[in-house]
């Protein structure tokens, strides 16, 4: 691991290299390993102004601070990077877990999965989309007239007849299903 602390029109003192070489490796335990870190500090009249970086596999986290004071502009810029660095392994633990789309889909050609893996239990079911149809009063004729013509599998209409609401489905021998409640 590198660290490189340089100053531009300002000396820094070794307390303060010390104290961020310390919360530098302090960030280990968020980023799992560190391969370079660049603090950057510039002073400017009566301010201070730091510019980390630091870098981690394929992550790079930066933040840049002005104060009037060495030691707190360092310690805020650290602090976001710090923030950044949790958030990312937060980030990583969550996506852990789930499944990419690509097993997804290598899923789906190789046809169903065993009974095994069926009998196993499964999380928590959640509803993905929702639509609002719109139900039209008409005739299952009429349903059956629309639903041939439309890119959609089913449709919700009001027979004309009964006024309830009835599904009309493909099946997939190519006929029509017919749901329709019985109040």
């Amino acid at each position: 691991m590198t660290i490189e602390i340089t100053g531009r029109h300002i000396q820094i003192p070794e307390r303060e290299r010390a104290r961020a070489e310390k919360r530098i490796n302090r960030l280990k335990r968020h980023a799992g390993r560190i391969d370079e870190a660049r603090i950057i500090l510039t002073g400017e009249k009566h301010r201070v102004a730091v510019e980390a970086i630091v870098s981690s596999g394929r992550q790079t986290w930066k933040a840049h601070e002005e104060t009037d004071d060495i030691s707190s502009c360092i310690t805020a810029a650290l602090d976001k990077i710090e923030a950044q660095a949790e958030r990312d392994r937060a980030r990583r633990k969550a996506r852990k877990g789930r499944t990419s789309t690509r097993s997804l889909a290598s899923e789906q050609e190789t046809g169903p999965p065993s009974r095994q893996r069926r009998a196993a239990p499964t999380s928590e079911k959640r509803i993905v989309r929702s639509a609002r149809v719109p139900v039209k009063p008409m005739s299952a004729e009429e349903a059956a007239l629309e639903l041939d013509e439309s890119r959609s599998d089913f449709i919700v209409f009001r027979d004309a007849f009964s006024e309830k609401v009835s599904v009309l489905y493909k099946r997939q021998d190519g006929d029509f299903g017919l749901i329709a409640p019985e109040w």
